[in-house]
């Protein structure tokens, strides 16, 4: 079938272009980014496997390989599945500013919810 061949082809790209990744001593790629492609990836080579596009399985199958080192030698030393401070306050039922943000509303001209004051 010419859809495997396409798909097969398309693989070949994607794995080609994941190897600068591999090979840069600087590179960090996260485990929330890793992990989803390998299950994708695992999900993609039974399917393509079960309706006989066996040159694309063996694609899926080669790009969960180069994902699997990705998520091995490339991931954080400190990398968790979900980071563990995103950042974001979720402080709801306070009035006080966000950490770090000591300015009061008053002063920067905004309003509570962060937009300015229309004009009339």
């Amino acid at each position: 079938m010419w859809q495997d061949t396409v798909i097969l082809a398309g693989s070949i790209v994607a794995i080609a272009s994941l190897f600068p990744t591999l090979l840069d001593e600087n590179a960090s790629v996260p485990l929330s980014t890793s992990v989803p492609t390998l299950v994708v990836l695992s999900g993609q080579g039974v399917a393509f496997y079960t309706l006989d596009l066996l040159g694309s399985a063996v694609g899926a199958l080669a790009g969960f390989v180069v994902w699997s080192l990705i998520a091995y030698f490339k991931s954080p030393d400190d990398a968790g599945l979900v980071p563990a401070d995103l950042g974001l306050d979720f402080d709801f039922g306070s009035d006080d500013p966000p950490a770090g943000d000591s300015t009061p509303a008053a002063e920067t001209g905004t309003h509570q919810s962060g937009h300015a004051p229309r004009a009339d």
